[in-house]
C-alpha cells in the first residue's frame, strides 16, 4: 500500500520517465530520417546486423565467426540482435529500444536496492538529478548517439549504486557485465571497486559467510572473470592504447608510459570543456562539492567517507580518461558512473536535511527547464549537407531495391569497396555508412556485408583485397574527388587515382560492371558512382588480378 505522502512524489516520477523515454525515441526517429549514421554506431549496427541474418540463414559457423573475431563485442552485438528478432527486422530503432531499456535498468537498480520506506523520495530525487545533469542524454556518446558506449557506462553505474548499498555480489556482477559490454569497464571499475571496498569497510565492516550461497556466487562471477582475462583483456587494452602508434601492444604500451606525462599535461582541461559544453554535470559537481561541505559542517561520519569516496572516483576517472591516448568529446558519457555516484551521495545527504521539500521544488523546476529545452529533433543546419544526406539516402535506397531484385530471399555475403574515408561535418563519409543503410532497407535478401576502403594501407590496393574475391556480392562505391573533402588519409590520398583507374575499365567492360544505382552529386566532392560486380570469374579477373 503506498502512503499518501509517496504519491506526490510517484506522480512526477513517472512523468519524468515518461518523458524521458518519449524524448529519446522521437530524437531517434528524426535521427534515422534526416541524418547518415555516424562512424561507430554504423560499423557496430553493421556487425550487428551480420550475427542476426547468420542466425536467420541458420549460418551458425559465420555467426561463431564473428564471435571469435570479436569476443570483446560479442555481447552488445547479441542485445541488438536480440531487438531485431523481436522485432522481426533490422533496425536503427534497436538502439534507443536499448538505450531506454538501460536508463530504466539504472533507475530500478537505484529503487529496489534501497530500504522500502525511502525507495519512492529518494528515487524521485535521484530522477530528478539524473536528468538534470544532461549526461545520459547527450548527442556526444549519449542517448542521442549511435554508439555502444552507454551500455557499458549504464551498466558500470548499476555496479556503483550496488556497491554503495552494500549489495556486493551483484556489484562484483555487473562488474563482469560491464567489462563484457565493452572492455574499457574492465580498466575504469576494476580500481574503482578495490577502492569502494575499503571504504565501504570504513562505514561498517564487511562480513563473509563461506557457505553455499558464497560458494555458487564465486563460482557465477570467477567464470565469466577468468574467460574474459584469456580471451578478451588483452584486445582491450591493445585498442585502448591504438591512438599510441605503436604496431604491437608491448610497443604501444611502452609508448604509453614514455609519454604519459604529455597526455597529462598536454589537454588536461580537454574534458572539463567538453562537460561544461555539452551538459550540465558542472552543476552535479558544485552540488556535490556544497553537500561535501555540510557533511564535514555536521561531521556526519558516514557521509564525510562516502563523500570522499565519490570525489576520488571522479578524480580516477578524469585522471584515466585524460592520460589516454584518445581524446574525444564522447567519450564524455565514461564519466556517467562517477556522476551518478555524486548523485547517490547529494540525494542521500539532501534527503537528511529538514528543509528537504524547498530543496527537491528547486530541482523539480530545475529538471522541468531541463527537459523542456531538450532538443526534440536532430538538424543539419549546412543546406549542402542536408543536400547530400538526402541523396546518399536515396542512392542507397536504390541499391537495396537492386539486390533484392537480383537476389530474391537468397542468403549472401557481401562486400562494400569505396575509395574514401572521412568524416564531413555531420555526415560520415565510409563503407559502414553504405553497409549499415543497405542493411536497413533490404526489404526480402539476407545479407552479411563486410566493407574496405582500397588503399587503406598502400597503393597496390588489389593485394589488399583478395580475401574478398569468391564473394558473391561485390559493390563498389567510387568518389569522383575524395580529397576534396578536409581529411588526408591513405583512402583519401589516393582514392583520385583509383577512380581514374577503375572507371576506364568500367566503361569498357559494361557487362561485368552493372549501374545499380544513379549517379548523385555531392557537394565540393562531384560524382558518386556504385557498381555491381558480376559474380563471373572473367569479371572478377578485372577486379582482382
Amino acid at each position: 500500500m503506498i502512503k499518501r505522502q509517496n504519491i506526490f512524489f510517484l506522480i512526477p516520477i513517472g512523468f519524468m520517465v515518461f518523458a524521458y523515454i518519449f524524448l529519446i525515441f522521437k530524437y531517434h526517429k528524426s535521427l534515422s530520417i534526416d541524418s547518415i549514421p555516424w562512424h561507430d554506431g554504423s560499423h557496430h549496427f553493421t556487425l550487428a546486423s551480420n550475427f542476426y541474418n547468420s542466425i536467420k540463414a541458420k549460418d551458425f559457423l559465420e555467426a561463431k565467426s564473428l564471435f571469435l573475431n570479436f569476443p570483446e563485442l560479442a555481447l552488445p552485438y547479441s542485445l541488438i540482435s536480440t531487438i531485431f528478432f523481436l522485432t522481426n527486422r533490422i533496425s536503427h530503432f534497436a538502439i534507443p529500444v536499448l538505450y531506454v531499456l538501460f536508463f530504466l535498468s539504472l533507475i530500478s537498480a537505484y529503487h529496489f536496492s534501497l530500504e522500502k520506506s525511502e525507495r519512492i523520495r529518494k528515487t524521485f530525487l535521484f530522477m530528478s538529478l539524473f536528468i538534470l545533469s544532461g549526461l545520459y542524454i547527450t548527442h556526444v556518446g549519449g542517448a542521442f548517439d549511435t554508439r555502444i558506449d552507454l551500455f557499458a557506462v549504464s551498466s558500470s553505474s548499476i555496479c556503483l549504486i550496488l556497491l554503495v548499498h552494500r549489495k556486493f555480489y551483484l556489484s562484483i556482477l555487473f562488474f563482469v557485465i560491464s567489462a563484457y559490454l565493452k572492455g574499457a569497464a574492465f580498466f575504469l571499475l576494476g580500481p574503482i571497486l578495490v577502492l569502494g571496498f575499503l571504504f565501504q569497510n570504513l562505514i561498517e565492516k564487511i562480513k563473509v559467510s563461506f557457505d553455499k550461497k558464497f560458494l555458487f556466487q564465486t563460482i557465477t562471477i570467477l567464470i565469466p572473470f577468468l574467460f574474459f582475462m584469456q580471451t578478451i583483456l588483452v584486445t582491450s587494452l591493445s585498442y585502448n592504447l591504438m591512438k599510441t602508434g605503436g604496431d604491437t601492444l608491448q610497443n604501444r604500451f611502452e609508448i604509453f608510459i614514455a609519454n604519459m606525462n604529455l597526455y597529462l599535461i598536454g589537454e588536461f582541461g580537454f574534458y572539463f570543456r567538453a562537460l561544461r559544453e555539452y551538459t550540465n554535470i558542472v552543476l552535479i559537481y558544485i552540488l556535490s562539492g556544497l553537500v561535501f561541505f555540510v557533511s564535514i559542517f555536521q561531521k556526519s561520519r558516514n557521509s564525510i567517507i562516502f563523500g570522499m569516496f565519490a570525489i576520488l572516483v571522479f578524480i580516477f576517472t578524469y585522471f584515466l580518461l585524460t592520460i589516454s591516448p584518445l581524446k574525444d568529446k564522447v567519450l564524455i558519457i565514461w564519466f556517467l558512473p562517477s556522476t551518478i555516484l555524486m548523485i547517490v551521495f547529494i540525494t542521500d545527504l539532501i534527503f537528511q536535511t529538514k528543509k528537504k521539500l524547498y530543496l527537491i521544488f528547486g530541482i523539480l523546476l530545475a529538471v522541468l527547464h531541463t527537459l523542456y529545452k531538450t532538443p526534440q529533433k536532430y538538424t543539419i543546419q549546412e543546406d549542402y549537407l542536408r543536400t547530400a544526406q538526402v541523396i546518399i539516402q536515396k542512392q542507397t535506397s536504390e541499391i537495396a531495391s537492386n539486390i533484392d531484385l537480383k537476389f530474391g530471399r537468397l542468403d549472401r555475403k557481401g562486400i562494400v569497396f569505396v575509395n574514401f574515408l572521412s568524416g564531413h561535418g555531420s555526415i560520415q563519409h565510409n563503407y559502414d555508412s553504405y553497409t549499415s543503410l543497405i542493411h536497413q532497407k533490404v526489404k526480402s535478401a539476407t545479407l552479411n556485408l563486410s566493407g574496405w576502403e582500397l588503399s587503406s594501407y598502400s597503393q597496390n590496393w588489389k593485394s589488399e583485397i583478395q580475401q574478398y574475391k569468391d564473394y558473391e556480392l561485390i559493390i563498389l562505391v567510387l568518389q569522383e574527388n575524395p580529397m576534396e573533402l578536409p581529411a588526408v588519409n591513405s583512402p583519401q590520398k589516393f582514392g583520385r587515382q583509383n577512380y581514374l583507374e577503375l572507371m576506364p575499365l568500367i566503361k569498357t567492360n559494361p557487362n561485368c560492371f552493372d549501374k545499380i544505382a544513379e549517379t548523385i552529386k555531392l557537394p565540393h566532392i562531384g560524382s558518386r558512382d556504385v557498381f555491381l560486380v558480376s559474380n563471373t570469374e572473367l569479371c572478377k579477373k578485372i577486379l582482382f588480378q
